[in-house]
């Protein structure tokens, strides 16, 4: 990958992307302890299962897209040709798919997790129907599965 480093978008993108980096890092290595996870348990039953299945999906599909911007599939790569757009897209997945990966160990955390995929989902949908004509009706029906999937188990396991 090359940097232009003449593109003033570069500057842009490390500028928020660094301290982004530099929080996460320090709030991983410190955690503020607003989820408490004494005492607490895995998930079971059908939010055991979407967290896995979200985890696996986001983490192979983040895998091929960090690894080269063009494959056999257009369902898969959906920018190809564009690599800084295919690995920004990767480290998305990857952090869905570290999260969903996380909540397995606490019913604490789920929650927050889901919300957050969910939002997730509906941010990309929205921010892909503003152009119909170029919209990537796979990488769209993923993220729209995602959002209500997530918010059907959001939901689900509040009315417990």
């Amino acid at each position: 990958m090359v940097i232009d480093w003449t593109a003033p978008i570069t500057y842009a993108f490390f500028a928020l992307v660094v301290p982004m980096m530099a929080l996460a890092t320090w709030h991983l290595l410190h955690p503020m302890g607003v989820i408490d996870i004494s005492g607490d348990r895995p998930p079971t039953g059908m939010a055991h299962g979407w967290l896995w299945g979200a985890a696996i999906l986001t983490a192979v599909w983040g895998t091929a897209l960090f690894v080269t911007d063009g494959g056999p599939s257009s369902f898969i790569w959906v920018w190809p040709g564009d690599l800084l757009t295919s690995r920004l897209i990767a480290v998305m997945l990857w952090t869905l798919a570290a999260a969903a990966g996380y909540s397995l160990r606490s019913t604490e955390a789920m929650p927050v997790v889901l919300a957050a995929m969910a939002a997730y989902g509906v941010g990309v949908v929205a921010a892909n129907a503003w152009h119909i004509p170029a919209i990537k009706p796979f990488y769209v029906l993923f993220f729209a599965v995602l959002a209500l999937g997530s918010l059907a188990i959001l939901y689900q396991t509040r009315a417990r």
